[in-house]
């Protein structure tokens, strides 16, 4: 059965909610994730910043002509929303985690490009959906379409190669302005 808010059992139920989220998440990097909750012992705010971390996985879009790179960003984005998924379901048994090839599908779902390599890597990963295949498999997906990404490519192309910078001795220069 399900109380109002205004119910008188509703800040105790409220709080034992908290200390199980904060229980999932403590020493780990995502304990910070429901800090604002703490000082009121908000489990319902705590709980619904994890339901938009699922809303995350869903809604998020990644596009190639932006300026976030896909490995920087998105995949990091993608893998740390999941993980914290992944430790709340230790504690709160009824909650869903998608599957693999949800996940997959998710993250694929999500990026918006034209980009002909990354379509291509991206189409290949679809082509292979055995069960032990790269559909099933977020980090091999991940692994698959990095070296396709356009912003990277952009970003690195801008820049002179290390070995192209040139060096100045200033032991020569010293030398012959003292001749």
């Amino acid at each position: 059965m399900r109380a109002a808010h205004d119910h008188p059992l509703f800040p105790e139920d409220n709080g034992r909610v908290y200390y199980d989220i904060e229980e999932a998440t403590r020493s780990t990097k995502y304990a910070a994730t429901i800090k604002p909750y703490q000082r009121r012992k908000d489990g319902r705010g705590a709980w619904l910043f994890i339901l938009a971390l699922h809303a995350f996985l869903h809604n998020c879009r990644w596009r190639s002509n932006g300026s976030f790179a896909f490995s920087e960003h998105f995949v990091a984005q993608h893998r740390s929303a999941f993980t914290v998924l992944t430790q709340c379901k230790e504690y709160i048994p009824t909650f869903q985690l998608p599957s693999a090839n949800t996940r997959v599908n998710y993250f694929l779902d999500a990026i918006e490009t034209s980009d002909s390599e990354l379509l291509a890597s991206m189409a290949l990963v679809q082509a292979n959906n055995e069960a032990d295949g790269k559909m099933n498999n977020f980090e091999d997906v991940t692994s698959y379409g990095i070296p396709a990404d356009p912003v990277s490519k952009c970003k690195t192309s801008k820049k002179r190669p290390l070995a192209g910078i040139a060096a100045l001795d200033t032991d020569e220069k010293l030398g012959a302005a003292a001749q």
